[in-house]
């Protein structure tokens, strides 16, 4: 089963007056982008759509004022969050826009910029994980390879700062230990904008949904029982219950070799 992240992340950038994450005004701090709002700006359409490929926003906007405005524009898009239970796709972790990411107004394309902000313990660890020289995405092959290349030292104080996991499994070749990354990469786009009086502006989004799944009850331990922290946290995360644990007990037990989808 496909976890519903497509959705989550269309009603992430459905509410702006919530949440802050459809188009909304912005200025440039010393600790990055500060998201404010226009009070002569307002969203007089918007149309959704949501496909396990796609997002797609498209806005029209209006200048009520009697002046023409000119405006810094922000967009955040879905958070990344670490971790070994975090089974969503990050689109290719190889590249800063890893969601493809496209932003057009009145048809014209625009080349926005990007914010990345590291997150863990509700403290920006950004400039921490960077002089590591490890990379901000929390979940791509690269940042898990720099992660296991740090010296000791160093992954003792990012266990004790909450930035990585200690987590172990055997493979074949025996148990191996490894620390894997768990805080969370918030990323917003901006952009400059003009918007004239009166005039109604049309502005397009596109990006991929971070969705994904898994094909085993990683809550279950290696004895089948509902036991230990990833429990916990599932039964924190996803309200499950007695019932659906036995639910996914039965189906590993009816063949090793299959598992409850989530």
């Amino acid at each position: 089963m496909i976890r519903n992240c497509a959705l989550a992340a269309g009603l992430f950038a459905f509410g702006a007056s919530t949440a802050l994450a459809n188009d909304t005004t912005a200025v440039l701090k010393t600790g990055g982008l500060e998201f404010t709002r226009s009070v002569d700006i307002s969203m007089e359409k918007e149309v959704l759509f949501i496909s396990m490929k796609q997002i797609r926003v498209d806005y029209v906007f209006r200048n009520s004022s009697d002046k023409a405005i000119d405006t810094l524009v922000a967009f955040p898009m879905p958070d990344i969050e670490g971790g070994p239970m975090s089974d969503v796709s990050s689109g290719d972790q190889n590249r800063d826009n890893f969601l493809d990411f496209t932003v057009t107004q009145d048809g014209a394309a625009i080349e926005p910029q990007l914010q990345q902000r590291a997150w863990a313990n509700a403290l920006d660890v950004s400039e921490q994980i960077k002089a590591a020289g490890v990379p901000l995405l929390p979940n791509s092959e690269a940042t898990q390879k720099m992660v296991d290349s740090l010296p000791k030292e160093t992954l003792d104080q990012w266990v004790t700062d909450g930035l990585v996991r200690i987590d172990s499994w055997d493979q074949g070749n025996g148990e191996e230990t490894h620390y894997i990354p768990v805080w969370t990469l918030k990323s917003a786009y901006y952009w400059r904008a003009r918007y004239e009086p009166g005039v109604d502006i049309k502005v397009s989004h596109t990006y991929k949904p971070s969705v994904g799944g898994t094909v085993q009850p990683a809550f279950l331990d290696e004895n089948r029982e509902p036991k230990g922290q990833y429990y916990e946290e599932y039964k924190a995360k996803y309200c499950v219950d007695d019932a659906f644990v036995r639910s996914a007990e039965i189906a590993e037990s009816h063949d090793g070799r299959q598992s409850l989808p989530l």
